[in-house]
């Protein structure tokens, strides 16, 4: 394969990917997790993706058994400077930029939501491109969030691009979650519906392919019965209609 056909794959299937990762974000702002508790993320559900979301209900689990223990006295209550950060080593903070549990107890302390400063500008569903200064997980809740490109709109007027392959992931997406948040009696009754329009729907593309592939069939066929080509003696090209009508002229002049 030529290296020049080749980029053009390349190019072609990073866009792709682009437009998958975007219909992903985009169904995520529209869904929250099941389990997520409200008392804590209400303030950032919107803000940030499923995976990090996820990370931190897990840990936010963590945080209430340990502000239990500590409220029964089977633990001790710990010191935590805001300025200087988790001195435990937690791997949340290292690893991902996402709050631990010595972060996080302090909303069950003092009854508040967990500010969008503890979580990392790349979990932020329109956080910045590119980040141009180290980034430090800080105790904020009235820093504003920066900005970066909005996804919904970053391919307006490309929705049927790849043959309306984003369009079809959009809505194969929306039907699994709405699958993974529905009671297991109605998620049955769900799938089976889906199925079946489904299956209804590709039978039905399948006979109107069959049937243009007939008719176009049956066009060649006619064509060739009624349409025969001429050739200049010695000649491989077939005569065009304007050469057939200028041939005959001179046939008949000749006649006279």
């Amino acid at each position: 394969m030529p290296i020049s056909k080749a980029i053009e794959i390349i190019i072609e299937q990073t866009k792709e990917l682009g437009r998958q990762y975007d219909a992903e974000i985009n169904r995520q702002r529209r869904t929250t997790p099941r389990l997520l508790d409200l008392t804590a993320f209400d303030n950032v559900k919107n803000k940030l993706t499923h995976y990090a979301l996820e990370l931190s209900m897990k840990e936010w689990s963590s945080t209430k058994r340990m502000a239990d223990e500590i409220e029964e006295g089977k633990d001790e209550e710990f010191e935590f400077n805001r300025d200087e950060g988790c001195s435990f080593g937690c791997e949340l903070p290292v690893r991902y930029g996402l709050p631990c549990r010595h972060w996080m107890y302090a909303s069950i302390v003092e009854k508040c939501q967990l500010p969008l400063s503890l979580f990392h500008p790349r979990w932020h569903l329109d956080g910045p491109s590119v980040l141009y200064d180290r980034w430090v997980m800080t105790w904020n809740p009235e820093l504003d969030e920066e900005g970066g490109p909005a996804l919904a709109s970053r391919y307006t007027g490309d929705r049927y691009a790849a043959r309306g392959l984003q369009r079809a992931e959009e809505s194969a997406l929306a039907v699994l979650e709405k699958l993974k948040n529905l009671p297991a009696g109605m998620a049955e009754l769900f799938a089976n519906t889906f199925i079946k329009g489904a299956e209804s729907l590709l039978t039905q593309q399948d006979k109107i392919h069959a049937s243009r592939e007939r008719f176009l069939l049956m066009l060649l066929k006619l064509l060739a019965e009624n349409f025969n080509l001429q050739y200049r003696k010695g000649k491989k090209r077939a005569m065009t209609g304007l050469e057939v009508t200028e041939e005959s002229e001179q046939d008949a002049s000749h006649q006279y």
